[in-house]
């Protein structure tokens, strides 16, 4: 046996780090929390047991058997040291002299503290990716040790005879006494940090948990083509073939049985807990009275409430009332991207050399003054909103101003807020509802988030209910099957995201009778699906590290996960298996799980328990939900 004479470090990153002047095997962490305190949007693990760390370098280097019968033949040794002939603690099938094959390599191990009950450490988990990729293992073999601390056993204690392969990865349960943490002094030129785990903001906890947001499109757009613009100069002084009139009139806004409660109605069939509603979109028309003047002093005509409008009430407030009676959170999007009425696109004034009839051909100064004016409206007169979009974001000098006036909203969530709110929200990169994420993670700017980021963003996954990526309601045009918005659904708020499903009234003023009856089968399904689960874990007794269900034999081939967010996203490796005529079988293992992680069979199972099992966190796993459930209707 070959042992390694280097010192393994962990840190609040995790990594592994070999260093060449070292003499042990020591994985340090910083010690067991005592308390949790809320600053600045982070839950900071104030830890007083100092630099704990983990002993291995009197080990065994042993090579154990594993799992003694062809092919699942293993040879496992101490994680610090490696087989013979191999350059891996653990190699698979070995007929030696020969290697066999390798399960991991140690040079690019990251390592965890393992939490098994309660907040106290109860060991290391160690994971080695850089195994062999053949056969069958495309992506590579990855090696796990879960180092569990036992002082109920000697200090030659061997690994479980039973080695826990499932799919690539391989996993060695060892109890050993140095397992235990215990005081350590810091190695010189080493670390032992704080641990810091983020978490969101009320509203954004609140944003995240209420899974389903309708995203309404109904403005001008509605009545000439669906756009951002919808107006343009084709349509804006004349009507065309598939307009109700000229879009520069606003009196081509006409919805003659507008019904914001039916909205309200068809949104909570769906299960949605906040309504989006474009006050402002590219053409320019509000759907308020805005008292707001143009640069020559005269009012800003382009919206309802005026005196050429057909429609003199105020939308929003309609809105707002409705979504208030039945307690769904309203919030509003306003264009600062485009506005076809002021000549604006992209954020820049005198958009188009040529200016139509009907246009005012505002400076970049003048539409900046208009823009602020007008979400300070939106933000000051409209109650507490829930929600504030942002879309295309907003030019740089605007930047001060609009964080000035936001703070009217400080329970508010804000798409493309980052920077001047204090709940943003992220965006999942794509609107076909379908990210195609294993994990959506709360962290991180990026479109499927980074685990390692202190930035809390939940992700919103918006999309639209009618085909081809339409927003606004298009007279005849089909809206999508069940069984593909169940897709969406799985995806998006199955993967710990927030589907912002579009709504685009129709002209009418109402959810069509077509976009309604989808609406509703969709809610229908969740609540069928999910309504009543064969079996739910009693957190407050189960804990959240290592639960087992038991049930009467059923057919099952789903489960859900849910973590308490507001503590963070914190597991980061687990495990779920059912039993199978005695034997642990592999159902589903993942990285994270966040507010709803939802886990789908290709085919159903029949088993009499289900067990969940945290191999890796970044601080004491807090489970919200674990739960089973039997096959459901595709749609």
């Amino acid at each position: 046996k070959m042992a390694v004479r280097a010192l393994l470090l962990f840190c609040v990153v995790g990594v592994l780090i070999p260093t060449t002047a070292a003499s042990s095997c020591l994985f340090t962490f910083w010690g067991p929390s005592n308390l949790h305190a809320y600053e600045q949007g982070l839950a900071k693990e104030f830890r007083d047991a100092g630099c704990q760390g983990v002993d291995f370098s009197t080990l065994s280097n042993n090579s154990y058997n594993l799992n003694d019968t062809y092919p699942d033949h293993y040879l496992v040794t101490s994680p610090c040291g490696t087989v013979a002939n191999c350059g891996s603690p653990a190699v698979q099938s070995p007929h030696l002299p020969s290697c066999g094959i390798p399960l991991g390599n140690a040079s690019l191990a990251t390592t965890a503290p393992l939490y098994l009950n309660g907040t106290e450490p109860s060991g290391v988990t160690i994971t080695m990716p850089g195994g062999s990729n053949a056969p069958g293992c495309p992506g590579g073999r990855t090696l796990i040790y879960n180092m569990i601390c036992s002082s109920d056993v000697p200090a030659s204690n061997p690994p479980e005879p039973l080695l826990d392969a499932e799919g690539c990865v391989y996993k060695v349960n060892w109890k050993n006494p140095l397992a235990c943490p215990k005081s350590v002094t810091p190695p010189a030129g080493s670390s032992c940090s704080q641990q810091t785990v983020p978490i969101p903001t009320k509203p954004q906890l609140r944003y995240q948990e209420g899974e389903i947001v309708a995203l309404t499109h109904f403005n001008m757009a509605t009545f000439v083509r669906n756009g951002d613009p919808g107006c343009d100069a084709t349509n804006w002084n004349k009507k065309a073939i598939y307009a109700e009139g000229p879009s520069s009139d606003p009196a081509t806004f006409n919805p003659t049985m507008l019904d914001t409660d039916q909205w309200a109605q068809v949104y909570q069939r769906l299960g949605a807990k906040g309504a989006v509603l474009t006050a402002k979109h590219g053409c320019g028309h509000v759907l308020w009275p805005t008292k707001v003047k143009l640069p020559d002093g005269t009012d800003y005509t382009y919206g309802v409430g005026k005196n050429g409008s057909a429609i003199k009430d105020d939308v929003l407030m309609m809105f707002s009332n409705s979504m208030q009676k039945a307690n769904i959170t309203h919030g509003f999007y306003y264009s600062l991207t485009n506005n076809f009425y002021l000549n604006v696109r992209g954020h820049a004034a005198h958009a188009s050399g040529t200016v139509l009839p009907g246009q005012i051909n505002v400076t970049q100064a003048e539409f900046e003054k208009i823009a602020l004016a007008q979400v300070t409206e939106l933000w000051t007169n409209y109650g507490s909103l829930g929600e504030i979009w942002f879309d295309g974001g907003y030019s740089g000098d605007m930047k001060d101003e609009i964080e000035a006036v936001i703070k009217n909203q400080p329970n508010a969530v804000g798409f493309g807020g980052l920077g001047v709110m204090p709940s943003p929200v992220g965006w999942v990169g794509t609107e076909s509802g379908m990210p195609g994420a294993d994990i959506l993670w709360s962290t991180g700017t990026e479109a499927h988030g980074d685990p390692t980021s202190t930035q809390w963003l939940p992700k919103c996954c918006d999309t639209t209910m009618q085909v081809g990526d339409t927003w606004f309601f298009e007279p005849g045009l089909a809206v999508r099957p069940l069984s593909e918005l169940i897709t969406v659904y799985h995806q998006t708020v199955g993967r710990n995201g927030v589907l912002e499903m579009d709504f685009a009234i129709d002209r009418t003023g109402r959810v069509a009778a077509s976009h309604e009856d989808m609406y509703g089968k969709l809610g229908d399904w969740i609540q069928s699906c999910y309504g009543s689960p064969v079996s739910r874990a009693d957190i407050s007794k189960t804990g959240s590290s290592d639960i087992t269900l038991t049930f009467p034999s059923q057919a099952i081939d789903r489960v859900v996960l849910r973590e308490d967010q507001s503590m963070g996203q914190r597991v980061r490796v687990f495990t779920v298996e059912y039993m199978d005529g005695g034997n642990w079988v592999s159902f589903a293992n993942g990285t994270g799980i966040g507010n709803r992680l939802i886990e789908v069979l290709a085919t159903p199972v029949t088993t009499t328990s289900v067990r969940f099992h945290v191999v890796g966190a970044i601080a004491p796993p807090m489970l919200m939900d674990f739960s089973v459930y039997k096959p459901c209707a595709s749609g």
